[in-house]
């Protein structure tokens, strides 16, 4: 998993923060894809708004990972229609 902040035009927030799950081969050499969070904080520093993302729990971490794949799983869905 890595920690993502990009800067945004929010004069309040200018940073935005979300989380990034690479998903391995099956042979565990190298990566083949990855699915990633909405947008989970916005802050007012780069340093905050990933000093707010590392503290989210190990559960509340799954918990965006599930609803990652599930929104991945719908927008295949929706492109295969």
């Amino acid at each position: 998993m890595s920690i993502e902040v990009e800067q945004t035009g929010n004069l309040r927030a200018p940073y935005s923060g979300y989380l990034v799950f690479p998903r391995w081969a099956e042979t565990g050499v190298g990566i083949v894809g990855h699915v990633e969070t909405s947008i989970l904080v916005e802050a007012r520093s780069a340093p905050r708004a990933t000093q707010d993302l590392e503290s989210l729990t190990l559960y509340e971490v799954k918990d965006q990972l599930e609803k990652a794949i599930i929104r991945q799983s719908e927008l295949r869905t929706e492109e295969g229609s």
